[in-house]
């Protein structure tokens, strides 16, 4: 999904990915790290960086394996497991570790990065954005993984920012969304905002009512919900069902609250609104192999 079928290396002087897409966080590093020893960065620069490693199959390389589990356990063989195996709370409790043992990894790795940045004088006048795309799932709502639906473990996610001007270790309580990083990135740069950018400058004035949206549709099941403070309604399409819950004081989402009838109307306006563009689709042999060997189809 990050490749270049896809067009995202357009307007990069340098692109690279690995070949089969999957964990490599460490290799990565080297390369930007090679890219940024091997060219003279006298202008301002853009670079992304993509980490896959903190994913299924849950594989941390030694010794993070085992950082998270007393049994000293390194792993599970098989990927994706066998869906019986997670009734067993001791197996789940086990993938769970091994996950934060993926994390703990590429946390080490983005250390290493930023360390060596700093030594190369890179870091002075740099913003850093380091955000998520999605969470995990260990059966709280009956599923694995991701993309399953829209619960606070898969949209729940990462978001930090550090450069020139922010204030080192302030929190924003308030709620975000992945569409404001592009206009937070335009305005700390004094880049006008076009008006058709979604999203706000998060290091301006936040609105504490403001409604974050997000979709999604899996399968023959679409949904998509809204969250205003800390009241978050979920739409299912088909059936048409709804489930409202208050995050500040049941963050699991296992108690459902009446319907909020202006969030729903909220939901379906978002839900019915077409989207600025839709993404073309790469139907190629090669990707779908790619895919498939991911898990993703």
């Amino acid at each position: 999904f990050m490749g270049d079928d896809f067009g995202l290396d357009k307007g990069y002087d340098s692109f690279w990915i690995t070949e089969d897409g999957g964990p490599k966080d460490a290799i990565t590093v080297d390369t930007l790290l090679s890219y940024f020893g091997n060219n003279e960065v006298s202008e301002p620069f853009l670079a992304t960086i993509h980490f896959y490693d903190p994913h299924s199959p849950y594989q941390a390389p030694s010794p993070y394996d085992t950082f998270f589990k007393s049994s000293g356990i390194g792993g599970l063989d098989d990927s994706p497991l066998d869906t019986n195996l997670w009734s067993d709370p001791a197996i789940i409790d086990h993938l769970e570790a091994l996950y934060d043992s993926e994390i703990r990894c590429t946390d080490s790795q983005l250390s290493r990065l930023f360390q060596s940045m700093r030594e190369m004088g890179l870091m002075n006048n740099t913003l850093v954005i380091l955000v998520a795309d999605h969470g995990e799932e260990f059966m709280e709502h009956g599923d694995t993984g991701h993309a399953n639906n829209l619960y606070q473990q898969t949209i729940h996610i990462p978001l930090i920012l550090s450069g020139p001007g922010i204030e080192p270790g302030s929190v924003i309580s308030l709620n975000a969304g992945q569409f404001d990083v592009l206009p937070t990135v335009l305005a700390y740069l004094d880049i006008p905002i076009p008006n058709h950018v979604e999203g706000i400058d998060l290091l301006g004035d936040i609105p504490e009512d403001r409604i974050i949206p997000s979709s999604g549709v899996v399968g023959d099941t679409a949904m998509a919900a809204c969250l205003q403070e800390t009241i978050k309604l979920m739409w299912f399409v088909e059936p048409d069902s709804v489930e409202t819950y208050d995050i500040s004081v049941d963050p699991g989402e296992m108690n459902l609250l009446p319907t909020d009838s202006l969030l729903l109307e909220e939901v379906l306006t978002y839900w019915a609104s077409p989207c600025i563009c839709t993404p073309t689709q790469n139907d190629s042999l090669d990707i779908v192999n790619k895919l498939n060997a991911l898990g993703y189809l």
